[in-house]
């Protein structure tokens, strides 16, 4: 079975081979062999083709890939720079404000003011 294993585990397409042992045992339970004989039987194909190397590599290659979970998982590790990054330009702003603010002028009335 070389088609929507991943689809029928009910697992993220993944090369993780514990994650796909997970997920054959949590659909396990839901499709025993002596209640569910066919279930089952979908169920230990797809197992078994995503135990092998090959067959895993095929699934996952042809597997749909899901973007939104891809936009989440890349976004979360951008939210950190990014934020560092905007702290940076916001912290660059202020200091140019400063300097604007106290011209080479103000400096001299800052300066006589201090002294007088």
């Amino acid at each position: 079975m070389t088609s929507g294993a991943f689809e029928v585990l009910r697992c993220a397409p993944t090369l993780d081979e514990g994650a796909i042992r997970r997920a054959y045992y949590a659909e396990l339970r839901l499709h025993p062999p002596h209640q569910d004989p066919d279930g089952f039987k979908r169920l230990r194909e797809a197992y078994e083709a995503l135990l092998d190397p090959k067959g895993r590599s095929a699934n996952f290659l042809t597997a749909p890939l899901d973007v939104q979970a891809l936009l989440v998982r890349y976004d979360a590790q951008l939210a950190e720079p990014l934020a560092a990054a905007k702290a940076a330009v916001s912290a660059s702003a202020r200091v140019q404000r400063f300097v604007e603010g106290w011209s080479t002028l103000s400096w001299a009335e800052a300066m006589t003011r201090a002294s007088g």
